[in-house]
């Protein structure tokens, strides 16, 4: 039992509990795809070069809490990843870890992903890591893999020892099986007998779960090892505690690779006392030994747990922990710092940390007895160097694990989502500003049980038994400036309707998330921050530029009701070429319409004319086609001329354009292989001109992959260019090396 003054001074101190329920994000109802982005929107906002990039298109379930986004490759530290929102790509998203999210393999950062992927219906692997995991339903087994080394585990068979002493071996049923991204479930894997297998990073935790009484003797889990050669393994007892480990060590170097911890066996009663099933070691078989000192005690509430976990404990894993815990009202604290680019307002946070809670020491060394420390015994809270805190009112106010799945040790692997309680209070109390800032996090973590004794269970991780901080994140969400809350590219368009042309109309660009003071340049010569004009068919503009020179526009498209009642007007991508549709529902004096394109949803020119067929309750459908779009962004929109000489402006349309093409290598020797993204059948020009305009290599081509000998020209620099049907639609610079 807890100490009465352990429980005092909880009462005492004891801040309330955050009820707003984190978000586990490894809880995953299922098997879910692993989370990704296409590699079309992937080619909006990273170069060609990372097009090849192992993780191109992939996501680890790290990346902002339900927002679809892009990473962008190219910003990737060992500790940071760089997201933009596929939706609002004005909004950009900053993640920094206290451990490497990333590793660096062969000069390119690999993201650390210990997540399980399907290989089939039965057999599952992790991404990348340094200690990859793996579990085979068919073989009924796991396993961990490092360099040319393996080791294969929880291939188990129970001994029932009966109360005679009659022994009986059950081989394990895998049948009932199933697999959500982080957890294995198998349902009786043995009569009564439940099986649970939870992956993470460098660790797989299983737990044998004892469903009701079996009135045995003993229940033996026999688990058979294999592992491949240059390993061995034995029991080692050479711990601060003279606890019995299995050790999985290379022999070549005697380092120890791979840990099992004792066996911690725990009921259901609700007490917070657990017990240690013996470890025995016979030839290449783990002996988990359960006796009936626990299994029959009266006192004991089944489902009772028993849980080896496999640790990789080897030199490349991602090193240790963060810090430990101290008993509140003490707390333990750990900053991140990032820099946030200038010109950007930041907006929100979202914070994620993995605490493992296990037993506290002082209970072990004066009583030789494991008293558990609990998930739900933690408390956190976080701030910011600017005095942001969250969740409002911490540190009296505490993020808490208050479900009753919490009243364990265990992990705990929450995620506060952005928009949670005082989380955009951790950045947006530092200044929006021009040039680039450092910004400072700091988690706290304090506990409500255990007295530090020893020089154990205080800050230092290594040493912390009873709760500890293995790694925690931040991401900070930042917005881009913007008008007319356009989120895509900053330039907003609004189209005014004036109820009879005669009025006037105020016009505001609202701008956004940019650095003030803004100033004005309107099409009318103002600099005021509205004008007023009349309510007449019109276009007007206005630049707005922050105070650190950034500009955007804003366009007001003034109309008067349309004489035309318009149906639709869509747009879409189709083989490289943009398709327009347009229907009318009725047309009043119409005469044509103008199609209009932008590439930057301001400057607009006309690129075809169609007569208008329809009448007055007549309707009518129309049909147009861009040829030759140009990679980025397309602007469509359509102008109804009337026979009066007036004009009114249709909703605008914008379409993304990929890159078509790419080519590799870059920088090239002499070969350099064109491949083209779309399959349609057209003929298409590659040009090679040098930085003065002069063409140095030319050809045609229509295949969809082309090799092009480039050993004729000079190294240097070039600007190598695709033209269709005269247009050119996509040029890259290129670097020839020979």
């Amino acid at each position: 039992m807890k100490f009465f003054s352990a429980i005092l001074l909880a009462l005492l101190f004891a801040p309330s509990a955050w009820l707003q329920e984190l978000v586990d994000v490894k809880n995953i109802d299922g098997y879910q795809n692993p989370r990704n982005y296409s590699t079309k929107d992937g080619r909006l906002h990273n170069d060609p070069e990372f097009y090849s990039h192992p993780d191109f298109g992939k996501l680890t379930f790290q990346a902002p809490y339900e927002i679809e986004v892009i990473e962008d490759i190219s910003k990737r530290t060992e500790y940071e990843r760089y997201y933009i929102d596929k939706f609002h790509p004005a909004y950009f998203y900053i993640e920094k870890s206290s451990k490497k999210i990333n590793l660096e393999v062969n000069g390119q950062f690999i993201a650390i992903d210990p997540s399980m992927h399907r290989v089939n219906d039965d057999v599952f692997s992790s991404g990348f890591q340094s200690y990859k995991t793996g579990i085979d339903a068919i073989n009924q087994r796991t396993s961990m893999s490092f360099g040319e080394h393996f080791v294969n585990f929880n291939h188990t068979k129970l001994k029932l020892v009966h109360l005679d002493l009659i022994e009986e071996i059950i081989e394990p049923d895998w049948s009932d099986f199933e697999m959500n991204n982080f957890e294995a479930y198998v349902f009786n894997i043995f009569p009564n007998i439940d099986m649970q297998i939870q992956f993470f990073e460098g660790r797989v935790k299983s737990n044998f779960i004892i469903k009701q009484n079996m009135n045995v003797k003993e229940l033996i889990f026999i688990d058979e090892l294999f592992v491949s050669d240059g390993l061995d393994f034995l029991l080692s007892s050479q711990n601060p505690f003279g606890l019995n480990y299995l050790e999985i060590y290379n022999t070549e170097s005697s380092q120890t690779e791979i840990v099992v911890e004792p066996a911690r066996s725990f009921d259901a009663s609700g007490s917070n006392e657990s017990w240690l099933s013996e470890f025995q070691l016979d030839d290449n078989k783990l002996l988990v030994i359960a006796d009936s000192a626990h299994l029959n005690d009266p006192n004991n509430v089944y489902p009772i747990t028993i849980d080896p976990t496999f640790i990789a404990v080897g030199p490349i894993t991602n090193g240790g922990g963060v810090m430990g815990s101290l008993l509140s009202p003490s707390s333990c604290a750990n900053n991140i710092n990032l820099v946030f680019p200038g010109g950007s307002e930041p907006w929100d946070t979202q914070v994620t940390w993995t605490l493992f809670s296990d037993f506290c020491a002082q209970f072990l060394i004066d009583f030789g007895v494991f008293i558990d420390c609990w998930n739900s015994e933690a408390e956190i809270w976080v701030t910011s160097g600017c005095g942001g805190n969250s969740p409002v009112g911490s540190p009296g106010t505490i993020w808490a694990c208050t479900l009753p799945a919490c009243n364990t040790f265990g992990f705990w692997v929450p995620t506060i989502p952005f928009a949670s309680s005082g989380t955009q209070s951790l950045v947006q109390c530092y200044p929006t500003q021009c040039v680039n800032q450092n910004m400072q996090f700091t988690i706290n973590l304090d506990r409500t049980f255990c007295n530090s004794a020893y020089g154990n269970d205080g800050c230092n991780w290594a040493t912390s038994y009873c709760q500890s901080l293995d790694d925690w994140s931040v991401t900070v969400q930042g917005r881009s400036v913007e008008t007319l809350s356009n989120t895509v590219t900053g330039n907003g368009t609004q189209n005014i309707f004036d109820a009879d042309c005669a009025g006037t109309q105020t016009l505001d660009p609202t701008p956004l998330y940019g650095v003030p003071g803004y100033t004005y340049a309107w099409s009318t010569g103002a600099t005021t921050p509205t004008i007023v004009v009349p309510g007449t068919v019109s276009t007007f503009t206005a630049d707005v530029t922050d105070a650190c020179g950034t500009t955007v526009t804003a366009t007001f498209d003034i109309g008067c009701p349309l004489a035309t009642e318009m149906n639709d007007f869509e747009a879409e991508l189709k083989n490289g070429i943009v398709e327009l549709e347009w229907s009318t529902i009725s047309e009043t004096d119409l005469t044509n319409f103008e199609i209009e394109k932008s590439n930057n949803g301001i400057d607009w020119r006309s690129f075809g004319i169609i007569d208008a067929t329809g009448g007055e309750n007549i309707s009518s459908e129309y049909q147009a086609s861009d040829q030759s779009p140009q990679v980025g962004l397309n602007y469509y929109r359509l102008k109804l001329n009337n026979e009066d000489g007036t004009s009114t402006l249709s909703d605008v349309k914008v379409i993304q354009i990929e890159h078509l093409f790419s080519f590799k290598p870059n920088p090239a020797n002499d070969l350099v292989q064109v491949q083209r993204s779309t399959e349609k059948n057209s003929t298409y020009a590659i040009e090679v001109t040098d930085f003065f305009g002069k063409i140095v290599f030319e050809k045609l081509f229509e295949e969809s992959n082309e090799t092009i000998d480039l050993s004729d020209i000079e190294s240097g620099t070039y600007i190598m260019s695709v033209t269709r049907n005269g247009v050119k639609i996509e040029s890259q610079r290129l670097i020839i090396a020979h």
